[in-house]
């Protein structure tokens, strides 16, 4: 099994998927000259490969072998099922991070509920607290009812 690794995060793939060596250092521009593959390239590389194999004697094309076609096809499919596990994992983290951040949120408030109240009596306490009162100061407005 190959590894891909990026800062803590590691993902598996199979040996038989070949990364070209400039995956992830394309520009832009770079990008958008790459050639644009229709949906269903695994399908029609896998299906054209087999006629090839069939009819070797009208389908010789000059630079490229039956074998690899269908090779290149699997690759170009096991990429996208790679990106799709992918982006399903980055919904679960994403999901994660919003429960974590309410979750840090809530007890934030709470805090700062506790601070208010004892304000009245120790005006000080603030300067307990600088990050905390900070941090509410510079949070949006919230929506008022009807408003």
């Amino acid at each position: 099994m190959a590894e891909f690794k990026q800062g803590s995060v590691a993902v598996v793939y199979g040996d038989n998927l070949k990364i070209p060596a400039e995956a992830g250092m394309l520009s832009p521009k770079q990008v958008r000259e790459l050639p644009k593959a229709r949906r269903g390239i695994g399908l029609a590389c896998t299906m054209t490969a087999d006629a090839m194999r069939k009819h070797s004697d009208k389908l010789t094309v000059d630079a490229v072998e039956a074998d690899g076609l269908a090779a290149a096809g699997a690759m170009a499919e096991d990429v996208d099922a790679i990106i799709a596990e992918l982006e399903a994992a980055v919904t679960y983290f994403k999901q994660a991070n919003n429960i974590l951040d309410g979750e840090a949120h809530t007890a934030l408030r709470r805090v700062l509920a506790h601070v208010r109240a004892k304000e009245k009596f120790d005006a000080r306490i603030v300067d307990l607290v600088p990050h905390l009162i900070a941090y509410f100061a510079n949070e949006p407005s919230q929506p008022t009812p009807g408003g």
